[in-house]
């Protein structure tokens, strides 16, 4: 299925499972051709980090990289650009940044219908 699915799209992004947890994600590993390691900011482990690169490496899955989430962040710095955090100090700001996502969201979703239609429906 994977094969077939590349012949349509260009990148293919699979959300897997807690590797520690389940093993799903590490037998999807095999299957893809890179992985990327998704951890939170004061929440993970660097054992459970270890454990999880370690049981990658053993399928000969490869690693793009780590992504870290939750990482604090001050308001201010990001005032004028788009993020998805919020500040819990000004509620209004909060609500200003899920209209600029969603409206994002949207712009984006538009992109992808019109290259689709142009791709696949327009041939």
């Amino acid at each position: 299925m994977i094969e077939k699915l590349k012949t349509i799209f260009d990148i293919l992004i699979f959300d897997g499972t807690p590797s520690l947890i389940v093993t799903d994600a590490i037998i999807v590993a095999r299957l893809v051709d890179t992985s990327i390691i998704v951890t939170s900011h004061n929440e993970t482990k660097k054992e459970d980090l270890a454990k999880v690169k370690k049981s990658l490496e053993s399928v000969g899955a490869s690693i793009a990289g780590v992504v870290i989430n939750k990482v604090p962040m001050n308001a201010k710095k990001y005032e004028n650009t788009y993020y998805y955090g919020s500040s819990n100090k000004d509620n209004s700001r909060e609500f200003s940044n899920i209209n600029i996502k969603l409206s994002k969201e949207d712009e984006i979703k538009s992109e992808l219908e019109a290259y689709f239609k142009d791709k696949y429906i327009g041939e």
